[in-house]
Parts: C-alpha cells; structure tokens; sequence
C-alpha cells in the first residue's frame, strides 16, 4: 500500500515539469499512452491492458552526458498488472564520430518496478551505433542486463523519414539471449510506423506496431498489435 502514493506522485511530477520548466532548452518531456505494453517481444500487461508512459530527459549542453527518468503505469486491472508498474533511472553518452556519420551512445538503465515483492530493482548496461547518414539508418544496440535478467539483448534497426511530410516507418529485430528467460534465437521482428504533427515546440505522435515473436518463450501469442499516441515537448 505505501507504494502506490510513489506511482502516483512520478506522474504528477511529469506532468508538472512538463509546464513549469518551458524555458528549459536542454529538457524534453514526452507522455504516451500505449494500448499494450511489448517490450522486446515480452507481452509486460497481457490481456490487451493499456498503459500510461511519461519520460523526461535532460542533456547536458555539448558534453554529451544525458539522464532520464522513463515510467509505466497499466491502467486497467490494476490487482493483476500492478507488479509489471515500472520507474527507470537512465544515464548516457552520445557522441558523434567520424565527421557525423557514425552516432556512439553508452549507458546504463536502473530499472525498478514499485509494487513488485523482493527483489524489485535491476542494472542493465547498453552500447548503441547508429549510421545516419547512409539509406535506412541503420542501427545496433547491445545490452546486458547484470541481475534479475541475468541476459544479453541485441537489437538491429532500421527506419525511413519520409521528406515531405513527417512520416517514419521502422524495421527491428531482436536477439534474446537467455535474457529472462531460459533460451536464445530471435525474440522480436517489429514494424512500427508514426506520423509527427508538431505546433511550435510540441509534437503529437500517434503510432502503430505490429510485433511477431518467434520465440514461444518469450511471448506464446507469437504476433501482437498495438498502437500509441503521445506528446513531446522540447
């Protein structure tokens, strides 16, 4: 019971900051609401339960330092999805390398997850490249989760921005290696596509998923839909 009021107050704090820090230029907010929850192929409210997903960044001028306070809420039968609420700590590194064509990014996530019993909190280190100035960007993240998910997780993406209007389409794949669960192979193929409407620093976001999910493992419905609509401020 006394964790509840914490959920409540880091959304509160969101929304909060999302107004009273408008002159902060080195700050971005964004809110999501998500239909589901998939998260590397993992169905995390099962059940088609929605959630509610508030992110703040802050950067660091020109050093390329960055820390972000990234939270899930589920929104729907809460005695049964309570545990899968969720607060994470971000630090990272972005830099840019040879002459721009190359984007470094290192870090680490701290996640925690509020409502759930013992063991409730896991470290989980992260080195990304991403290729931006060739066809598709593509792009190779790396992960290893050092406790609860015990596991390593690779992820290759690659996207279009259409030019004329602001439209994105994605490609990505995954490769879970006994992260969370107790086996390896491709966790996750997701094609996402998003539509940016933006009105002076804020942008809506509505987006759609189509996940399939090889492994039976990780998720046993194997192909999963969704959609979301958020907002950003920067």
């Amino acid at each position: 019971m006394r964790k509840k009021p914490f959920i409540i107050v880091i959304v509160l704090f969101f929304i909060h900051t999302s107004f009273s820090s408008a002159n902060m230029k080195n700050l971005s907010v964004e809110a999501h609401y998500v239909s589901r929850f998939i998260w590397r192929g993992f169905d995390v409210t099962p059940d088609n339960n929605p959630a509610f997903q508030p992110s703040l960044t802050y950067s660091f001028a020109e050093t390329g330092l960055w820390v972000n306070l990234w939270g899930s809420i589920g929104l729907t039968e809460r005695s049964k999805i309570k545990t899968a609420d969720e607060v994470d700590y971000v630090f990272g590194y972005d830099k840019s390398l040879a002459g721009g064509i190359i984007d470094f990014s290192a870090g680490m996530y701290y996640y925690t997850f509020p409502n759930l019993e013992g063991n409730n909190a896991t470290p989980e280190v992260f080195v990304s490249i991403a290729l931006n100035k060739i066809p598709l960007s593509p792009s190779f993240s790396f992960y290893h989760d050092m406790d609860l998910a015990d596991g390593q997780y690779l992820l290759f993406s690659v996207s279009r921005t259409m030019t004329a209007i602001p439209f994105a389409l994605s490609l990505s794949a995954g490769y879970n290696n006994n992260y969370i669960v107790n086996d390896s192979g491709i966790s996750d193929i997701t094609i996402s596509a998003a539509y940016n409407v933006t009105l002076n620093r804020i942008a809506l976001i509505p987006a759609i998923y189509l996940a399939l999910t090889p492994m039976e493992s990780v998720n046993k419905d194997g192909n999963e839909i969704w959609f979301s609509i958020g907002f950003a401020f920067q």
